[in-house]
């Protein structure tokens, strides 16, 4: 909440417990108490508010610069994406890149070469490395936009799919190593049937769907979470970064 709309609650209470005071006068006794409770209970509301304002203009706590740009799905997609490659002008290397591995369950080895792309080949974010060979597809829905016809199928078909030298999809190892991770504004939001199935197009000797266990569900505010202990872990010099992170982390939070 914004001083502007801090403002507005406060003029607002004050015109509510003067309407609520003057109803009491004309009513029973049992009821003023229960307009007394409501009173109080505004009163204390309004506290809260003037110690929220308070702060704000201490340390501006309701400010976030992100919310004049457009956050569109494209833009969601390289700002973690730039995180996410340890070779970004951040300069704290592996940082947010193991954090988000661990979250899935991918061991990082310190020798392994990270690639990580946002926008490439329609896919939002690819995560590669050779050796050993992973792949981790990020699907992005951030403005809750409709899965594409055989969308997942054709990202996983290309990057992970071996043709010639299939993988055993039932091995741990290989769950674990080759992933898509479906960023979801909130838990309604699931991966269609008809984005895991074959197109048409492909011959019928491919899989009539993914053999892939349904791609990971992740939430945004499940990655913000995920990445705010880099935070603690930056120089303590590193202001101008920690204060984007915290900005940038509280709007992930609020995609819903």
């Amino acid at each position: 909440m914004d001083s502007k709309n801090t403002n507005n609650s406060l003029s607002f209470l004050d015109d509510w417990v003067k309407i609520k005071v003057a109803y009491s006068l004309n009513k029973a006794s049992n009821t003023d108490i229960n307009l007394k409770k409501i009173e109080e209970t505004l009163v204390c509301f309004k506290n809260i508010l003037r110690e929220r304002q308070k702060i704000n203009k201490e340390e501006s706590t309701e400010f976030n610069y992100f919310r004049f740009f457009n956050l569109n799905e494209t833009k969601h997609s390289e700002l973690l994406a730039f995180l996410l490659n340890p070779y970004e002008q951040h300069g704290q290397g592996m940082l947010f890149l193991k954090l988000f591995l661990n979250k899935l369950g991918v061991i990082e080895n310190e020798k392994t070469k990270w690639y990580v792309t946002a926008e490439k080949e329609r896919i939002d974010i690819l995560i590669k490395c050779y050796n050993p060979e992973t792949v981790i597809i990020l699907e992005n829905k951030s403005n809750g936009a409709i899965d594409q016809e055989n969308q997942l199928y054709r990202y996983w078909h290309k990057h992970i799919y071996k043709v010639d030298n299939p993988q055993d999809f039932n091995s741990e190892d290989v769950k674990i190593r080759y992933q898509i991770v479906y960023l979801a504004p909130n838990r309604n939001k699931i991966p269609s049937n008809n984005s895991l199935t074959r197109p048409v197009s492909l011959e019928k000797e491919n899989p009539n769907e993914t053999i892939l266990t349904i791609p990971t569900m992740l939430l945004f505010s499940e990655i913000a979470s995920c990445l705010e202990p880099a935070i603690e872990l930056l120089h303590e010099k590193n202001f101008r970064l920690k204060e984007y992170l915290k900005q940038y982390f509280e709007t992930l939070k609020n995609i819903n």
